[in-house]
């Protein structure tokens, strides 16, 4: 029972470290990693675009998955929500390869080369508060969810269902809403990103 106990903790000491590494890592790489010196190959750019793909996917997932449980068809909930975790993972590393061969994309900085001029500055402003407040809620949303999706996991594989159903409720409406908002940032973005 000790060694049950031990290992428990030990998982969620884990689990906060991996939820903590990750942001850092993304920050790393956005804010401190310079990209001059790398080679850039043309199959990076078309990663956002998957990465869009993959976040729609997730949302329709998510959603059966929801459904599934409500009618009670648990293995159909766990399959479902091995394929949400799975897409979750391929995303992450999509979206840590792009960043660390290209630079963030800015919006409204149409040629890429971070001058804006009054006019452009001008026609942005409020679509631009607009997208920073959904990019900031999105950002906040994806640090909180990922210890959140991680325990969901850990509570369900080792079958403490009421844990499970505890933090679940909270786990799908912030990992939902990280992926609609992330499509809707795709959309703002997409006009700005870096072409091959």
């Amino acid at each position: 029972m000790l060694n049950k106990k031990f290992n428990n903790i030990y998982i969620h000491y884990i689990i906060y470290f991996i939820s903590i590494l990750i942001p850092l890592i993304v920050y790393y790489l956005i804010f401190s990693l310079d990209k001059n010196f790398l080679n850039i190959s043309k199959w990076v750019y078309i990663l956002p675009h998957i990465n869009v793909l993959i976040n729609i996917s997730n949302s329709f997932v998510l959603m059966l998955a929801f459904f599934c449980i409500k009618k009670k068809k648990v293995i159909f909930h766990k399959r479902l929500m091995m394929l949400a975790f799975f897409l979750g993972f391929i995303f992450l590393v999509f979206y840590l390869t792009y960043h660390f061969f290209l630079p963030s994309t800015i919006y409204g900085d149409i040629n890429g080369n971070e001058i804006f001029t009054k006019k452009i500055l001008n026609d942005i402003r409020y679509s631009r508060i607009i997208y920073l407040l959904i990019l900031f809620s999105h950002i906040l949303s994806s640090i909180i969810v990922t210890p959140l999706i991680f325990l969901s996991f850990f509570y369900a594989l080792t079958e403490r269902i009421v844990k499970h159903k505890n933090i679940a409720k909270y786990t799908f409406l912030l990992w939902m809403y990280v992926s609609i908002t992330g499509v809707i940032v795709y959309i703002m973005i997409s006009p700005f990103y870096l072409k091959i």
